[in-house]
């Protein structure tokens, strides 16, 4: 796995060639462990946050991303064509490149693959448990890529497996694990929420839907404020031109 160091030279490359944005509510992240959750914004959101946010962030990816077989044709589908609008049988030969100097790279990053089986997502908890301990910061983006996207946000309703890591922490530390509500926006905007504790003495199935819940409804507002107010600068904009 790669360095501090390595990592934040690595990301200050990409910023210069892909991400020029601003960073809202800073102010917000404290120091210790915690989990970044935040919508997924296509295949730049996860990359976008990892630039804007100033500690180190250990991204959880689709399985499926880092797959030999399945790589090439998720990079094909949802970048090459969808992002970059090149077509086949083009678009097949660019994603297999792609994949060939991605996959190495997002593993040494830090970035900790998601099992689609259940039964092989224990050692995931426990590499994500470990690095909490350690004072690390997960990132997740838990949207359910086959629910229906809201029409005002496009974000589509949060998955909840995920918050099985505020159970496990409390198990192996005592403590209560922050999750940080984080907007990103096509703009360019990232917005940080105040921090949304797992709350241990709940029914594990009750607090999880209340914490999916809370924490995707935060983020809809915050993207749903970020747009009125750039609406409203731009039409401010145009009036002093005019």
């Amino acid at each position: 796995m790669l360095s501090d160091t390595a990592y934040h030279l690595i990301l200050s490359i990409l910023q210069a060639f892909m991400w020029d944005g601003v960073l809202i509510g800073e102010e917000n992240l404290k120091d210790g462990a915690g989990v970044i959750v935040s919508n997924h914004m296509g295949a730049i959101g996860p990359v976008g946050l990892c630039i804007a946010l100033p500690m180190r962030l250990y991204p959880w990816v689709d399985g499926a991303t880092v797959d030999k077989v399945k790589g090439p044709e998720n990079v094909r589908q949802d970048f090459v064509e969808k992002v970059l609008h090149i077509g086949p049988p083009l678009s097949e030969t660019i994603s297999q490149t792609i994949c060939m100097l991605s996959t190495p790279l997002l593993l040494s990053v830090g970035c900790i693959p998601v099992p689609e089986d259940r039964s092989e997502q224990e050692a995931m908890f426990q590499t994500s448990i470990s690095l909490l301990k350690q004072g690390k910061y997960l990132l997740v983006a838990p949207e359910n890529p086959k629910a229906e996207p809201n029409p005002l946000t496009g974000i589509t309703r949060f998955k909840r497996g995920f918050l099985r890591l505020g159970e496990l922490y409390y198990q192996q530390t005592g403590d209560c694990l922050p999750f940080y509500p984080v907007m990103i926006q096509e703009s360019g905007v990232v917005r940080v929420s105040r921090a949304v504790f797992y709350n241990t003495h709940n029914d594990a199935h009750q607090e999880r839907l209340r914490m999916a819940t809370l924490l995707e409804e935060t983020i809809k507002r915050m993207y749903i404020e970020a747009t009125e107010e750039q609406a409203a600068e731009s039409f401010l904009f145009k009036h002093r031109l005019s």
